[in-house]
């Protein structure tokens, strides 16, 4: 029996620092959907694995510069999310463990990928894979816009992607089949 699956319009938008607090509730349930075998849960909550906790560290991630929050959307619902910032080796690592990083990243700005997470129904389908190549399009795009703008524009040229406002990337993909 073939069964004729369904299309959805999703669209990831990138978000800078001062637009996130208003999304922070709506990461954070996306987030719990996503982890159930740590929502409620109080060796996770012990570790610092809960849903106040998360909220308190991307409150306090969004003082860095370069923070980027990407949320993925289907039909205008919330589905997935993920965020990083610019950030040394030093940072990332720690002192302890920054020696083990191979020499030429140490002293390079590295993407520290903070959290990315997907609601159940829609893991499988490619979301996890875009939101962070959303993130990473938003970092070279900052540094294309002040160090190498003549190679972000080659880089682009021939994508094809559907047209969205700015800071968003468009796509279309079949729901699952019933």
């Amino acid at each position: 029996m073939t069964t004729e699956s369904t299309r959805h319009e999703q669209v990831i938008r990138a978000y800078g620092p001062g637009q996130v607090p208003p999304l922070v509730d709506t990461v954070a349930d996306i987030w719990a959907d996503a982890h159930p075998e740590l929502v409620d849960n109080p060796g996770a909550q012990a570790m610092g694995l809960s849903v106040p906790a998360l909220r308190q560290q991307i409150t306090g991630h969004l003082k860095h510069p370069g923070f980027t929050l990407t949320v993925a959307y289907a039909d205008g619902t919330a589905v997935g999310f993920g965020y990083a910032f610019p950030c040394s080796a030093d940072y990332w690592f720690g002192p302890a463990l920054a020696d083990h990083v191979p020499q030429a990243a140490r002293h390079q700005r590295l993407m520290g990928l903070c959290e990315l997470a997907v609601r159940p129904p829609w893991q499988s389908h490619g979301i996890g894979r875009r939101l962070h190549h959303a993130l990473l399009d938003q970092r070279r795009r900052r540094v294309g816009t002040r160090e190498q703008p003549a190679r972000q524009a080659r880089s682009t040229a021939g994508r094809s992607q559907s047209v969205a406002p700015a800071g968003s990337i468009a796509f279309r993909t079949p729901d699952q089949e019933s």
